[in-house]
């Protein structure tokens, strides 16, 4: 996990002190997420390496591998900050790309404003859905 936990590392070195906190998350609990899902044979089924194309199986993925509700808690913020950090990534090349490839500028940065709230929302609502549900267990509770 290391090589590429110091490539990621890398690619927010230059980026503000709200990045370095996933990464702080990650360094603490992604070893033993790593180990976990391994463990289980469940470390093909979800994306720490890359932005998840399915945020909710993967996160009940995570859910299923750990033994008790603060293992919960612990592998989903930790594969939080992975989704985090490589959604802000992804973002920041695919606006540099735009940026070089148009001439309206005001286009692209509202395009990128709505697709990366877009992905940030899925992503979010995603997780407070399963941890909503860890404490609820499935009851019903205010939208």
């Amino acid at each position: 996990m290391q090589p590429k936990l110091n490539i990621l590392k890398q690619r927010f070195s230059n980026l503000s002190n709200h990045h370095q906190k996933f990464l702080r998350i990650i360094e603490t609990h992604g070893e033993s997420l790593v180990d976990r899902l391994e463990s289980k044979g469940k470390i093909d089924d979800v994306h720490l390496w890359k932005i998840s194309s399915n945020f909710s199986d993967e996160m009940d993925c995570i859910i299923d591998v750990a033994d008790d509700l603060q293992e919960k808690l612990t592998f989903l913020g930790c594969y939080h900050a992975f989704q985090i950090l490589h959604l802000n990534i992804r973002s920041i090349d695919l606006l540099m790309s735009d940026l070089a490839q148009s001439n309206d500028k005001l286009s692209v940065y509202k395009n990128f404003m709505l697709d990366v709230g877009k992905q940030f929302q899925q992503l979010t609502a995603t997780y407070m859905d399963k941890v909503m549900n860890l404490f609820f267990e499935e009851r019903h509770y205010p939208e």
